[in-house]
């Protein structure tokens, strides 16, 4: 059976990433790129779903059932959230999807913790992961496990051998940070991680290491940098971000780049509808499958993304996506787990271990600042719970009062 398991863990991670080429390949989309991104949504979630049916079966088949406090307590707020659902009369197929993703932490700690699944599945497939995702990315497929390639750069830089027979590998480093970086994130996200290894990182990384990629690697991509500096422009995450900052009034806190000022936007009509709230919608939200009108936005990227733009389902900062569907008590929930995660990761890194367990925890960081400015890159990837769950299995596993049952 751990064996099966551990395959088919394989083959639906594989899956995915095909669902993810089908509507780029037929292009759906006719060329809208958020068409193809909302099919790819679609089409992974639909080919993937007898997955979590069947390891729902795997759990519930056992005679005796015992779950971890906090998922308990999750499952608690999960049936509330359901019930305000309802009672607001929230269109069924939103709150379809939204229950759907509000369960994919669920579906992911019982493959953990109530199969047979092993770390070392994760530790022996996770080469394939960054391969596959690095391999969309350099045929232009937006992933659906954001920023994922941000790791795979992680990966060739610093825990790839620098040597001759390596070569084509080194040769994929600047092409593949081109394609990765697509916006200021990812920029921002890929210097953490960079600089974490540099000044952190004492497991697996030695300091000899370090000093020799700040000199020959380091010399290497100051040439590819000068040679290539026209093409780095063209990067999103290079035009994101000066556009930014040479928008953005700090003292006033206004900025002149559409995607902040839409966030922004966002916050004020969420902000505006929870004053005008009862304590009941305030506390709870206004569930699943819930809406805001965002007709008055100037981001003429909302229409081509969103048919309807008086409900707008899709919030993208973190905090307020969740005060508005899940109320103070989501908020609670949100961030208790931020804080939680950062307290697992710091000790996991500490202790220091293999390489994609190093790797998944910065995964796991970097997914968790994000979700302050794109929520929905967190929520619903499927990628990012698994290791969330794998990570904790590992802080189980060097921690004797860790709480599993």
């Amino acid at each position: 059976m751990t064996l099966s398991l551990n395959k088919i863990v394989i083959l639906f991670f594989s899956i995915c990433f095909i669902s993810m080429v089908v509507p780029y390949f037929f292009d759906f989309g006719e060329g809208n790129v958020f068409k193809n991104d909302f099919y790819a949504k679609r089409i992974m979630t639909i080919s993937s779903f007898p997955f979590f049916v069947w390891i729902s079966y795997l759990v519930f088949r056992k005679n005796k059932l015992s779950f971890n406090i906090y998922i308990i307590v999750y499952l608690a707020a999960y049936v509330l959230f359901s019930l305000t659902s309802f009672i607001k009369g929230n269109k069924l197929s939103l709150i379809i999807i939204d229950a759907f993703i509000a369960l994919l932490p669920v579906f992911f700690y019982f493959l953990v913790f109530k199969t047979s699944l092993t770390i070392d599945s994760y530790k022996k497939c996770f080469l394939w992961l960054i391969s596959l995702s690095s391999l969309l990315v350099l045929f232009n497929i937006k992933l659906q496990f954001s920023y994922f390639t941000l790791i795979s750069l992680s990966f060739l830089l610093f825990f790839v051998k620098w040597e001759l027979k390596n070569i084509l590998l080194f040769i994929l480093i600047p092409v593949l940070a081109y394609k990765s970086l697509i916006g200021k994130s990812a920029l921002l996200m890929l210097t953490f991680i960079i600089a974490y290894f540099f000044i952190f990182e004492t497991k697996t990384i030695s300091r000899r290491k370090k000093m020799y990629l700040l000199l020959i690697p380091s010399v290497l991509l100051t040439f590819v940098v000068i040679i290539f500096w026209s093409k780095i422009q063209e990067t999103g995450s290079y035009q994101n971000m000066v556009y930014f900052l040479r928008h953005a009034d700090f003292a006033n806190f206004t900025f002149g780049d559409k995607s902040t000022s839409h966030r922004l936007y966002e916050a004020k009509i969420i902000i505006s509808n929870f004053n005008n709230s009862n304590f009941f919608i305030k506390f709870l939200g206004n569930g699943f499958g819930s809406t805001i009108d965002l007709s008055g936005a100037t981001d003429l990227t909302i229409a081509s993304s969103n048919e309807d733009v008086n409900n707008v389902r899709n919030i993208h900062m973190g905090f307020f996506a969740v005060l508005s569907r899940y109320g103070i008590l989501g908020c609670l929930i949100y961030v208790g787990f931020i804080f939680r995660m950062l307290f697992v990761c710091y000790k996991v890194l500490k202790k220091g271990s293999h390489y994609s367990v190093t790797l998944g925890c910065l995964y796991i960081l970097i997914l968790l600042f994000d979700s302050l400015i794109s929520f929905p890159h967190m929520m619903s990837n499927f990628l990012f719970w698994y290791i969330v769950f794998i990570i904790f299995l590992e802080y189980k596993n060097g921690n004797s009062t860790f709480i599993d049952n």
